[in-house]
């Protein structure tokens, strides 16, 4: 029988200091799936980032219902500016989305994401959004 919580993330490959001063968003996609013939109560969704150049975020659902989907209106986090001013090499960074029924992890996502240095800029293709603003 398959999960019946399925987590579904996309972040953006690169962050950077030009990317936290432009508040350009990092998380494009965050959706939970309820494939399940019951609904799922006390959800908590979780995003942890080593080295931390994205702060730890939650998300709380009381109750996504059965067969449905459900997506936070507010995917916003928080880069760590003053890491990411300091950097003179690009580093890796392991980013972790975990969905958790109290200490139960139901699903989870990790994805690498690559942290430039100040004088690095991702190019158009990887943040075209700092070309409008």
């Amino acid at each position: 029988m398959p999960d019946p919580i399925q987590l579904t993330v996309s972040l953006a490959k690169v962050v950077s200091f030009a990317m936290h001063q432009a508040n350009v968003p990092v998380v494009g996609e965050l959706r939970l799936r309820n494939d399940s013939d019951e609904n799922i109560d006390g959800l908590t969704v979780e995003l942890t980032c080593e080295p931390p150049v994205i702060a730890t975020r939650r998300w709380t659902f009381d109750r996504i219902r059965k067969q449905s989907e459900v997506t936070p209106s507010d995917r916003t986090v928080t880069l760590d500016g003053g890491l990411l001013d300091k950097l003179t090499e690009r580093m890796r960074a392991t980013v972790t989305v975990r969905v958790m029924q109290g200490q139960t992890i139901l699903d989870s996502v990790t994805e690498e994401v690559i942290a430039l240095s100040r004088h690095e800029w991702g190019g158009s293709i990887s943040t075209p959004e700092l070309l409008c603003q």
